[in-house]
């Protein structure tokens, strides 16, 4: 069962990421058929993925310098990262899932659904990550 709500939500994503984006190896800058959809949302995922881990070593090295000094509190803070970004993927793939229930699983609208919905809750999240133990 197709909900039209969510594949307009999901073509109009898809072409406003499209429009940001300036990368020469990027299948999102000219979609001329629905077959890209899914290698742009793919794409994006993976973009978002590798934006994420960035953010998140970034992350554990902001904690391991500002705590040099103090070792016993930076295995602790780290520890407590290393806990809540496992929690955090498992949370947002769940989320994902509950985005395109209503999408037959078999259909590609549902994996296009899925890397939509990682891509943004990724990028959220290495937002997040890039305002813990800021920079001082």
């Amino acid at each position: 069962m197709f909900n039209i709500r969510k594949i307009t939500l999901i073509f109009l994503l898809l072409f406003a990421r499209t429009a940001l984006s300036n990368d020469v190896n990027n299948p999102c800058e000219e979609i001329e058929a629905s077959s890209q959809i899914a290698l742009c949302a793919q794409y994006d995922k993976e973009q978002s993925d590798n934006l994420l881990n960035s953010s998140y070593k970034a992350t554990l090295n902001r904690i391991r310098l500002q705590y040099k000094n103090s070792p016993v509190l930076a295995d602790q803070y780290l520890s407590l990262l290393k806990t809540a970004q496992r929690e955090w993927i498992d949370l947002r793939d769940a989320d994902c899932k509950l985005e395109a229930f209503e999408i037959e699983e078999t259909a590609e609208a549902y994996q296009v659904t899925i890397d939509n919905c990682i891509s943004r809750m990724s990028d959220d999240r290495a937002d997040y990550l890039n305002r813990i133990a800021p920079d001082i």
